[in-house]
């Protein structure tokens, strides 16, 4: 007979390097809107956002100057990580947090605290490099997409990869990622939000393209697949 344990906290506690980000999003943005009410901060808070963005986002023409001169003033070696904890509005930092949370809490549960560390800053710097590389614009990239998109990456391996063995369809394991891209695209048309996707989908490829090196058993997994072809 099943013996329920009362002691038992009601939902799995989300870990550490998951929840540290997510609360650091959600504060800097708490912050922000403090000082835009005037709560804190006095008649300079309501410029809190801008100077943030200034002083933390990736900027494209900084890459570049990095790239043909090796310049390194301005953290120009912090901004290809730091620009994931900032965005351009409240909505867009809350439903970051969360889905950060939801998926990386249900990640968390196959993969290690260090490799969801590997795979939150390769994700970022990747994402950083990629916007870089394809766009030439004086708008910073901010946000926590690109590593939003690497946590729906892991979870999109283990779903192809449990897919794969069991005989159930793969193209399944993708449907989030469609779905994001979708729910993006829509508030681009129909709001003229803002969207990297470039930088977003190469966050994805990072962390699936890692994820069998990371977890345990992951390579193995893959050359099974190979062999079974």
């Amino acid at each position: 007979m099943h013996h329920p344990d009362h002691d038992a906290p009601p939902f799995n506690p989300v870990p550490a390097i998951v929840l540290v980000p997510a609360l650091a999003i959600l504060a800097v943005e708490v912050a922000v809107q403090a000082g835009a009410s005037g709560f804190v901060g006095g008649p300079a808070a309501i410029g809190w956002r801008l100077s943030l963005v200034q002083s933390f986002g990736f900027f494209d023409a900084m890459w570049e100057q990095k790239l043909a001169t090796g310049y390194t003033g301005q953290g120009a070696l912090r901004r290809p990580v730091t620009y994931v904890f900032f965005h351009f509005s409240f909505v867009d930092a809350l439903f970051a947090a969360v889905i950060l949370l939801a998926i990386g809490n249900r990640v968390a549960r196959v993969f290690s605290a260090f490799a969801i560390g590997v795979v939150f800053l390769a994700s970022a710097a990747v994402g950083a490099a990629v916007f870089g590389l394809v766009r030439d614009t004086d708008q910073p990239l901010v946000g926590a997409w690109p590593v939003v998109y690497a946590f729906v990456g892991l979870l999109t391996w283990t779903l192809w990869i449990t897919a794969r063995r069991t005989g159930d369809d793969p193209a399944v394991a993708f449907q989030l990622v469609g779905m994001l891209v979708a729910l993006q695209l829509f508030f681009w048309v129909a709001f003229g939000a803002s969207t990297n996707l470039a930088a977003d989908l190469s966050g994805f490829l990072t962390a699936f393209l890692l994820a069998p090196v990371l977890v345990p058993g992951g390579i193995g997994h893959v050359r099974q697949l190979l062999r079974a072809r």
